[in-house]
């Protein structure tokens, strides 16, 4: 083929065609590698600190939200070790090397770990432990975590922790930029506009002169300049992420994470967990685990028009229709306040086939409905939903969960015959989108309820109130007998039973005439700060 070329094509330009093939060809070797290894729609990443100084100066650090999404996933041993064979000679209780590459690649998609799944964690200090154990020779009864932090620094960033993230990755979820101050003085007035614009809280300069172009140097060989660099960046990171906030009233991140691509629900993603694998995990944790046939779906959900349908199809992608009724959720979207007029679409529970959704909505054709779901809610933040299966009645509910559901307790039920709807068959969760893009968070399965995401209202408050007021006017009258403090309400002694029992403390005229440290008002305020934490848990 060279000789039929070189005619019309210079020697040059043949031995630029034929790198070029080999380069193809490699790559083509290599997808097809990837495909084996479930590689080839995902990102490669380093789970933990990158730190070879061949492969750049920048540091970009991912929240930790983005391992939860369906799509990701981590290995404490590289694919690259699985493939060849270290993994077998380092970790002995992987067994020993297989002969076949299909094996050990089978070996190591058997090894990823999801954020997602219960007990992950477990999983991971287990392995690191062993690895770190193996790697210095040392018992696993003295290795903790600053040891494991130490080794972590000390290995070729290709033999640590290997994450696989999805294909596109918002802005939103890189956390924070480490850049050394040379190369962001260098960048052009354009660049720094956008950098200030989107990560103006989330970038550090630190003063190192550091390269764009870096050497492609053997591991542990590096500048004086650049390992203090690398060494403040290690620093700042632990040092920010052993402080934990143990009071916070934030709800951390579970289950699952993801924002929905719009598809008209024609297309829907599948979970990388099954009911019945929640189920079997949930028995492993729990030695007296629940014996009702119940199961919890929770999520939170953004603005709305989404479905959550369970089906007993595990092949079922894209644009192929469910061949098997199944079972659908439909969560409406938002109603948009249009003057005096409130208009709600309805959210239902129905059986049978999602392509069908705008006739079930044209019709009205569904099992159980409501158009008043979202009555009193605040329905600018995540919505919390609770899906409860009750697999041996037949019986579905689907209810607000959080802070809603102390606004609005109506729920949409209904309770499927086997022959319409064989729930114990249905394992496999699919979440869609309708015309906009719909993100979710916390979408766990459960087999008990979740106390904490089900806050409780005292339907008594009124007949309280009105007891505490009484006590409150009696406390009243009784401050005429007082003798006033002549310190007032700047009194020192004002926290002191004893004191404020016999003293008055009476404000100033343009201020309120009731004391702030009014037993009566005390508890009212005190239970109003409670509801509070109820709302800000979410």
């Amino acid at each position: 083929m060279k000789s039929n070329l070189s005619p019309s094509i210079s020697d040059g330009d043949i031995e630029r065609l034929n790198d070029i093939v080999k380069i193809v060809a490699d790559l083509s070797f290599q997808l097809q590698l990837n495909q084996f290894l479930r590689q080839d729609k995902t990102i490669y990443s380093t789970l933990g600190p990158h730190l070879d100084e061949r492969y750049g100066d920048i540091f970009i650090v991912f929240k930790r939200e983005i391992l939860h999404h369906p799509d990701a996933n981590f290995s404490i041993q590289t694919a690259a070790s699985f493939t060849n064979g270290q993994t077998f000679d380092r970790c002995s209780w992987f067994g020993p090397r297989p002969n076949s590459i299909n094996e050990r690649t089978e070996l190591y998609n058997q090894s990823k770990l999801h954020a997602s799944i219960p007990g992950y964690e477990y999983a991971a200090a287990l392995q690191l432990i062993a690895t770190t154990s193996c790697s210095l020779n040392r018992s696993p009864k003295s290795i903790d975590l600053q040891t494991i932090l130490y080794d972590w620094t000390q290995t070729d960033s290709y033999e640590g922790i290997e994450a696989n993230l999805p294909p596109r990755i918002p802005i939103s979820y890189i956390d924070h930029i480490y850049i050394p101050q040379e190369i962001f003085c260098s960048l052009s007035s354009d660049a720094h506009s956008l950098i200030d614009s989107f990560f103006k809280d989330r970038i550090t300069v630190i003063p190192y002169d550091g390269t764009t172009n870096p050497q492609m140097r053997p591991h542990g060989s590096q500048s004086k300049s650049r390992a203090i660099y690398q060494e403040t960046v290690v620093k700042q990171l632990n040092a920010r992420f052993s402080q934990r906030d143990e009071h916070s009233i934030a709800r951390p991140i579970q289950g699952f994470v993801m924002t929905i691509p719009p598809s008209g629900f024609t297309k829907h993603i599948l979970l990388p967990l099954t009911i019945s694998q929640a189920f079997a995990q949930y028995r492993t944790d729990l030695s007296a685990s629940s014996r009702d046939n119940t199961t919890f779906i929770y999520w939170q959900v953004m603005n709305g028009d989404m479905m959550l349908t369970l089906s007993s199809q595990s092949n079922v992608s894209g644009n192929t229709p469910m061949k098997s009724r199944c079972f659908i959720c439909y969560i409406a979207e938002k109603p948009t306040a249009s003057g005096d007029s409130y208009q709600e679409d309805a959210s239902y529970l129905n059986s049978g086939s999602p392509s069908l959704h705008t006739t079930y909505v044209s019709s009205s054709n569904y099992a159980a409905s409501l158009n008043t779901f979202y009555v009193g809610c605040n329905t600018d933040n995540f919505m919390t939903f609770c899906l409860e299966i009750q697999r041996s009645t037949g019986k579905i509910t689907l209810s607000h969960a959080g802070p809603n559901s102390l606004y609005n307790r109506s729920t949409v039920s209904y309770t499927f015959g086997k022959t319409e709807l064989d729930l114990p068959t249905l394992d496999f969760i699919r979440v869609s989108a309708g015309d906009q893009p719909v993100p979710i968070r916390n979408l766990m399965i459960c087999f008990e309820k979740q106390t904490g995401l089900h806050p409780t209202a005292d339907t008594q408050f009124n007949s309280v109130s009105a007891q505490r007021n009484t006590r409150a006017i009696n406390q009243g009258r009784n401050i005429d007998n007082q003798i006033v403090c002549r310190w007032g309400k700047d009194c020192r002694d004002i926290r002191d039973p004893e004191h404020y029992n016999k003293y008055s403390h009476p404000l100033p005229a343009n201020q309120e005439h009731s004391s702030r440290f009014d037993p009566a008002k005390k508890s009212k305020f005190s239970m109003m700060g409670n509801t509070t934490q109820n709302n800000a848990y979410f």
